[in-house]
């Protein structure tokens, strides 16, 4: 059993620049996601047996997509600015949907459909802060943009200090 979810890798530089901006967020009643582990979900799936896993590799390998670019801005919350568990940056690109819909159409029939909220989560609030301040001015930081070539089917391995996320297998655009 293996707990997996497909991804869109953050080139380092970015990481960077999402490091800079973890900073400015309060020190207290947080976590925040580390630099190695910042990620753009295209599909969570949760614990799967291994024999499902050769399945969900050769239907993601169908996937035919073209690079395309996507830009890193615009922070916010969920579920909401009065109760906040996930303090995210928002990612656009209309091609960033679109890869989605063929990830979640690949893998019709093995699991459910899930709305798609492309982001990059910053940190996972453990207890009541007060975040609007922060939220004000970043609010509409632009972290820059990058080229997504590829995608990756990870494992998520829990641990006492956190989840360590492995790739297994990438899915290259077509050149």
């Amino acid at each position: 059993m293996q707990r997996l979810f497909i991804a869109i890798d953050i080139p380092e530089e970015l990481k960077a620049k999402i490091s800079i901006l973890q900073k400015a967020l309060p020190e207290e009643g947080m976590k925040l996601v580390e630099g190695n582990a910042l990620h753009i979900t295209l599909k969570f799936l949760g614990n799967i047996n291994d024999d499902k896993i050769e399945e969900i590799k050769s239907r993601l390998k169908s996937i035919q997509f073209d690079r395309f670019e996507i830009s890193v801005k615009s922070i916010g919350v969920f579920p909401n600015e009065k109760y906040v568990r996930v303090i995210w940056i928002g990612c656009e690109g209309e091609k960033l949907a679109i890869l989605n819909k063929q990830v979640e159409d690949a893998l019709a029939g093995m699991f459910e459909r899930e709305e798609f909220a492309s982001h990059v989560t910053l940190a996972k609030v453990r207890e009541k802060i007060e975040i609007l301040p922060f939220l004000d001015k970043h609010k509409h930081d632009g972290i820059g943009k990058f080229q997504c070539d590829s995608f990756y089917l990870y494992r998520s391995d829990v641990k006492p200090k956190g989840p360590v996320y492995t790739p297994t297998k990438k899915f290259k655009c077509r050149e």
